[in-house]
Order: C-alpha cells, then sequence, then structure tokens
C-alpha cells in the first residue's frame, strides 16, 4: 500500500494574534505524515519570529518558513505549491483550524480510494455580539458524489464547499488555467473561489473524510473593514463564466446567473459604502464590464426571475447614475 504524506500550505500575513492556535494545531495532529509550509507575505509584525521560535522548539515536525513580498494569498499560495514535496496538498488559512485528526482521515481515505479531491467536513464558527456559534455546512447531497456534481452545484452558489485536501497536479492545472484568463496575474478578490471549481471540474473523483475543517468569521471584525477590491469579484464572475463557456457549455446558463448576482452584491456594497471608498472610478468601472459582458453575450435570457429584477435593477442605476 502506498504510503502517503500531505502537504500543508499556510499563507501569513500580519497573523501574530491566529498563529498559536494555528501552530498547536500542527503539533495536536494524531499523524504527523505531512510538511506545513508557511508562506509569510510580508508581515510586518512578529509573524516571523514566532514561527522560526515554533520550529526551533518542534524539531520532530516538519515545518518550513518562506519569506516573499507582499503579493496576495493566492501568489503566496502558489509559491507554497512550489516548494511542496508531497503529491496531496490542503490549503490553511491561518485564522482558521483542522481537527487533530484530519491529516489522519485525509490518508486513509487516500488509502482506501485514491482519490483526488478530499474534503473535510466544514464547521463555521461566527462570533457574532451574543457570542460564539458554530453551525456545519451542509452539501447539497448526503452520501457519495461525483466531482462533477461537485462542480455543477458550485457554480451559481455553494451546494459543496471546497476545504479539503487536493491532487497537487490537479492543482497545478487548475492554477495555469486561471493564469490563461487572468494572464496579467490580478490578485482579484475570491479568485480561490473560481479556481476550487476548476478543481472539481478537472477532477476524476471526490471523497469526504472525518476530518473536520473549522471556518472562523467575525461578523464585528467583518463588519467594520472596508473592501475596497470587493468590485473585483466582477472580474472573477466574468473569468468563471468563460471558462464554463469554453468547458462546458451546457451549464453556462449557471455562471451567467451567478454573475449578475455578483454585480447586484457589488453594486450595493458600494451604495452602501460610496462615502468611504477611495477608488469610485474602479468600482463604476467593474460594475459596468459586467454589465457590458450581459450586454455583449445577450445572457439575459437565461435569467430566472430573481436575476432579471436584480439586471433591471442594476441597469437603472447605470441610467440615472446612482453609482456615479
Amino acid at each position: 500500500m502506498k504510503a502517503y504524506e500531505i502537504s500543508i500550505i499556510i499563507p501569513v500575513y500580519n497573523e501574530e494574534k491566529n498563529l498559536i492556535k494555528c501552530l498547536e494545531g500542527l503539533d495536536l495532529q494524531s499523524s504527523k505524515a505531512f510538511e506545513a509550509i508557511f508562506i509569510d507575505d510580508g508581515s510586518t509584525d512578529a509573524s516571523v519570529s514566532m514561527i522560526k521560535t515554533f520550529i526551533a522548539q518542534h524539531q520532530d515536525l516538519n515545518i518550513k518558513l518562506i519569506q516573499q513580498k507582499n503579493s496576495g494569498a493566492a501568489a503566496a499560495r502558489r509559491t507554497g505549491m512550489a516548494q511542496c514535496a508531497n503529491d496531496y496538498v490542503i490549503n490553511l488559512d491561518c485564522d482558521d483550524q483542522i481537527s487533530s485528526n484530519a491529516i489522519e482521515a485525509v490518508i486513509d481515505q487516500l488509502s482506501q480510494h485514491q482519490s483526488d479531491i478530499v474534503l473535510f467536513e466544514l464547521d463555521c464558527e461566527v462570533l457574532g455580539k451574543e457570542g460564539i456559534s458554530i453551525q456545519r455546512f451542509n452539501m447539497f447531497k448526503a452520501n457519495s458524489f461525483s466531482a462533477y456534481e461537485a462542480f455543477l452545484h458550485s457554480i451559481d452558489g455553494w451546494g459543496v464547499h471546497g476545504y479539503g485536501c487536493f491532487n497537487k497536479s490537479l492543482c497545478e492545472r487548475a492554477y495555469a488555467e486561471y493564469s490563461h484568463y487572468n494572464i496579467d496575474g490580478h490578485n482579484f478578490l475570491n479568485n480561490d473561489e473560481v479556481i476550487t471549481r476548476m478543481f472539481f471540474f478537472y477532477a476524476q473523483s471526490i471523497v469526504v473524510c472525518q476530518g473536520i475543517y473549522t471556518y472562523k468569521y467575525n461578523i464585528n471584525s467583518t463588519t467594520k473593514k472596508l473592501n475596497n477590491n470587493k468590485h473585483s469579484m466582477i472580474k472573477n464572475s466574468i473569468i468563471l463564466s468563460r471558462f464554463v463557456a469554453e468547458n462546458d457549455p451546457s451549464v453556462v446558463f449557471l455562471a451567467h446567473r451567478s454573475l449578475m448576482s455578483t454585480i447586484w452584491g457589488v453594486l450595493r456594497y458600494y451604495l452602501e459604502n460610496k462615502a468611504k471608498l477611495e477608488n469610485k472610478t474602479e468600482w463604476k468601472s467593474s460594475i459596468r464590464m459586467g454589465m457590458q459582458y450581459i450586454a455583449e453575450h445577450d445572457l439575459r435570457h437565461q435569467f430566472d426571475l430573481k436575476r432579471k429584477i436584480q439586471y433591471l435593477l442594476v441597469r437603472l442605476s447605470v441610467i440615472y447614475k446612482a453609482i456615479l
């Protein structure tokens, strides 16, 4: 039987508040058949020194630290991908956690099924005004499902999440495909979500293990933090539409509906935060780009009622200069 080992890629940017739990989570793994690669993305706090200290104190663990200038989480993950030694990869955000049995559970499934993708169970830990609540993510299908089904159920909304362990060659193919559509290598917001859908499309098989990935969401900090780059989600949504149109045109209507919802969400965010945004011109350009893409490809007839209403409202906002 093949002995599987896993590479865990962890981008780091000013994460000193989250690093202790992240590092402890690695030490608590029931299986040590992994390497952890921390990619420091130009941190200015104590993150690097904390990682170096942990490495010195835990030489029984295979942990590496790579430093680069600030380039964004996606670029950091690609750096980690190029440096990892194993055939399977887990992307872990520094402020999230994996259960102590996560690596063992992944290897158990790989040993049984040799799948391209092993997904974790996903817990969403939400910190709000009333404290912490934890909710289990419900897949679109409780039992086993194919990678193509995962792709279909991730285009217009997320019926399946993308937290898990992936075949490295699959990742490299998806990253290369994404670069084909994003030639200049722009760090568009949520580009990892487009790439995850490419993972599903190119995969031959997928299973779910008993390990748990805990995604942490702080409502209090998120609502206070202004995201000046949120408009670039439209550009990623266009990339998804182009990818599906070229590779699986029979379901491209799902990507087009997702594009319309993205434009609608971006417009609402713009109107709510207009007074505080520093780059209004970029926002207006992205919204118009999305609407122009819809017009040029005559996509309106593919919309359901909800998306048709969204289209009309955005169109009226543009005509009557509500976004100016």
